[in-house]
């Protein structure tokens, strides 16, 4: 690759410019580019901008050491001579190798570039196209001419993207290989007028990355069967049931194996107990956590699978389950907690009355709830002594959890066999 460097002269051009260097950027080489915007710079300024440039671009690796410029200029401004003789000055101070070529825009481009157009513009552009012709065969520079029309006359229509996309394939083709297409022999013996025909495809690296890695993500979630809309229920029933399995005896477990040796003793407190038995407690607690999750890390089982097994373990819907309705018995993540909370419950129950104050919630406290028996004295129904007591209401919960699951595996059931029949009828009437 070659270093360029893009000059450009006028202030109007400055939309164009910024579209080029983004445009530029986006190549896999784009630092082996820049730009300088010399709109008020002095020749001695310019001069120690490319001396910068150079240290900046040229590596000791290069087998080129030549700073290429390329200066974008109006060529219909009044200032254009001007522009070029502070070129040429600056050039001429600067003590590296440097080429020169020049990029000058016709007047018919002023329609999409925030240039002047004076009215004696094509006086002017004449004038300084005689100079670019009088100067050019002396060997400082080459240039290339962008009009709006072909030689035939037809218009190009160029719009600020595309005059923008044409200038930085140039720049891109000057990079890729400078003196192919600006070969000294060619400079030696033309006028130094020079047309530049271009052929490209472009493949943008950045566009290119994005996609493939859109394409690798979305392989990746097929891969995974994100795309299955439905799964066996029970094979997930299966795994979650392994999972669950004695997890109700998680609790009498661990206080068999942690609390009762220390404990019936009698010789430390309770809060002394608690310490006691704390890293064995986040230990097994941690244990547990990985047990209930480790089907998340199993490769032949797809992420709806496992989001059906991770719903029957927490004991809620998921649309995806097919197969068998929920109508067997079976443990769920909550069953872990039954005996710790008939514990508390029966020594909150076993309370005075006037000393439980509000610390669980009764059952007598909840309509829907409570309990009434008969009087065979009264011979009516009258609330039942247990509406005063607090109680376990993990029995309750997995019952309306199931009541809740069959009746939505039904509806889906009988929604999918509505389905079918809707397909059917669609299907014969339209033979």
């Amino acid at each position: 690759m070659n270093p360029v460097l893009t000059i450009w002269t006028d202030q109007g051009t400055a939309i164009t410019a910024a579209k080029v260097a983004g445009l530029l950027n986006d190549t896999a080489d784009d630092d082996r580019h820049e730009a300088i915007r010399a709109y008020d710079m002095t020749a001695e300024t310019l001069a120690d901008e490319l001396t910068e440039k150079y240290r900046r671009l040229i590596r000791l690796t290069d087998a080129d050491t030549t700073l290429h410029i390329v200066a974008v200029m109006p060529l219909y401004e009044p200032t254009f001579q001007d522009s070029l003789s502070k070129i040429l000055r600056a050039v001429s101070m600067v003590a590296d190798r440097i080429s020169l070529h020049l990029i000058v825009l016709r007047k018919s481009l002023t329609r999409i570039l925030s240039c002047s157009n004076p009215a004696e513009a094509d006086s002017i552009e004449a004038g300084n196209l005689e100079c670019l012709e009088r100067e050019a065969p002396h060997g400082a520079f080459s240039y290339t001419v962008i009009d709006d029309y072909v030689e035939s006359g037809a218009p190009l229509d160029f719009s600020v993207d595309s005059l923008s996309s044409y200038i930085a394939e140039i720049l891109s083709a000057l990079a890729a290989d400078y003196n192919r297409i600006l070969s000294p022999g060619l400079l030696a013996c033309g006028p130094g007028h020079i047309g530049i025909g271009l052929s490209s495809l472009r493949f943008n690296r950045r566009k290119a990355v994005n996609m493939l890695l859109h394409k690798t993500f979305i392989k990746a979630l097929e891969n995974a069967g994100i795309d299955r809309k439905e799964v066996d229920t029970q094979k997930c029933l299966s795994i979650a049931a392994d999972l669950l399995r004695h997890i109700d005896h998680e609790y009498p477990s661990f206080y068999e194996q942690n609390v009762t040796p220390i404990y019936k003793d009698g010789a430390l407190s309770e809060g002394e107990i608690a310490a006691k038995i704390e890293p064995a407690m986040k230990e097994r607690i941690g244990e547990l956590r990985e047990r209930l999750t480790s089907f998340i890390d199993r490769t032949d089982l797809s992420l709806p699978e496992k989001e059906g097994v991770l719903s029957l373990i927490l004991g809620s819907d998921n649309a995806c389950l097919r197969g068998v309705q929920y109508e067997q018995e079976y443990m769920l993540a909550d069953d872990v907690c039954n005996e710790p909370l008939d514990i508390y419950i029966e020594a909150f129950n076993a309370m005075p009355k006037g000393a439980r104050g509000h610390l669980l919630p009764v059952r007598g406290n909840y309509k829907h709830l409570k309990k009434y028996v008969y009087d065979d004295n009264e011979e009516e129904y009258v609330e039942s002594p247990e509406n005063s007591e607090a109680f376990n209401p993990l029995s309750d919960i997995k019952r309306l959890k199931r009541e809740i699951l069959d009746s939505t595996a039904y509806i889906r059931r009988k929604s999918d066999e509505l389905l079918q029949l809707e397909q059917l009828v669609r299907q014969r009437e339209s033979v």
